[in-house]
């Protein structure tokens, strides 16, 4: 059974200032997901602005990973969205995956300047990706 999403992602790349020149060498340009609610559209409303960051070794691809019995974080809240459950709001799936396996979203010269990359770069991005319309006060980090 595969559910089908009423919303949309956006995938973009974000380049990091914040991760180049870490020791692991692993890469500044990363992806950064975006989910859209159903009437994102259609709407002139402002959107809260998500950050929904994965548990260690796990990436921003698992909040969307398909599994045949049950759904992905994102399939339970754009249903939750549609259902009138849960107000319609964008979240940012950034990539913070670091050749360990994650980065627990710490400033380390080893993986990089995750934390500085996702409270000031990511922030940035996704309020100039689709979803820009989302105030600083709604952001939130989950």
């Amino acid at each position: 059974m595969h559910f089908r999403l009423h919303g949309r992602l956006v995938e973009t790349r974000v380049a990091g200032r914040s991760l180049a020149g870490n020791l692991l060498g692993d890469p500044a340009e990363r992806d950064l997901l975006v989910y859209l609610p159903p009437d994102y559209d259609t709407s002139q409303r402002r959107y809260p602005v998500v950050m929904l960051l994965p548990g260690f070794a796990a990436t921003h691809r698992s909040m969307v990973a398909w599994t045949p019995w049950k759904r992905s974080t994102i399939e339970a809240l754009d249903d939750q969205i549609v259902r009138g459950e849960c107000a319609p709001t964008i979240v940012a799936m950034p990539d913070s995956t670091t050749r360990f396996g994650g980065s627990q979203f710490l400033d380390s010269p080893v993986t990089g300047r995750h934390q500085s990359y996702l409270a000031e770069e990511i922030v940035a991005a996704a309020a100039r990706s689709p979803g820009e319309a989302a105030a600083a006060s709604a952001r939130s980090a989950s």
